[in-house]
């Protein structure tokens, strides 16, 4: 038998066979183990303790990815909205210049509207005042065609009326010509003394006598409504 100091020098000591294809052994105690099992038994033990802090490993990357992702996403919203704020000064800034611009389009617009009211005003009053002046321009035209009539057919101071001249003396005196007064000037200007027997040719005028001249400027016998001088 051994000794417990023998056991004890001996409980770790590995022995090995010789060289005819024996195993190699620990001696454990009083026993010897082989070797390969016991370091098949260790890297079992160091893959599980491996496996088990990969485990670990991994947990605890996953918290901290977790912890970091709400940090990441928050740093997302706050980009998105500066974004946002960004567009909605932009959209502000495009409304209130849009607003600006409608007003004054409508100041112009009613500017606008006052000048054709004043045009319109003024256009009135022109036509107005061409609708005059075509009508004086008429009344003209008329007189210049009787005045045409008259200058082709009787002397200048005559009047024609009915196809006949007649010459409304009108006396410079106060004291009105007689009768022979009146039938000389008549003679004088190329007419005869006549008696006016109708409204058409009465003249307008407080008149002394009137004097006759036909078409054909002939001397005719002067008539007289009353031979009284």
């Amino acid at each position: 038998m051994m000794s417990n100091d023998d056991n004890s020098n001996e409980k770790s000591t590995p022995t090995e066979t010789g060289n005819n294809g024996s195993t190699s052994a620990v001696r454990v105690g009083s026993r010897n183990l082989p070797l390969y099992p016991l370091v098949v038994v260790c890297l079992g033990l160091l893959n599980t303790i491996l496996f088990i802090s990969a485990i670990v490993i991994g947990v605890y990357c996953g918290k901290v990815r977790e912890v970091s992702t709400p940090d990441h996403n928050t740093h997302h919203l706050i980009f998105e909205i500066k974004t946002i704020n960004e567009m909605h000064t932009e959209i502000t800034k495009s409304q209130v210049e849009a607003k600006q611009a409608l007003e004054k389009q409508l100041r112009h617009h009613h500017q606008i509207q006052l000048q054709i009211a004043q045009n319109q005003s003024l256009g009135d009053q022109l036509q107005t005042q061409i609708e005059g002046l075509l009508l004086e321009k008429a009344t003209l035209q008329a007189r210049i065609s009787d005045i045409q009539g008259s200058c082709e057919r009787c002397l200048p101071g005559w009047q024609l009326i009915n196809s006949t001249c007649y010459f409304h003396s009108i006396s410079e005196t106060a004291i009105p010509k007689n009768w022979q007064d009146s039938r000389a000037d008549c003679i004088h200007r190329g007419g005869n003394l006549t008696v006016i027997d109708n409204l058409e040719e009465q003249p307008k005028r407080n008149l002394d006598w009137s004097d006759i001249r036909s078409s054909k400027a002939q001397l005719g016998v002067v008539k007289w409504s009353d031979s009284a001088p």
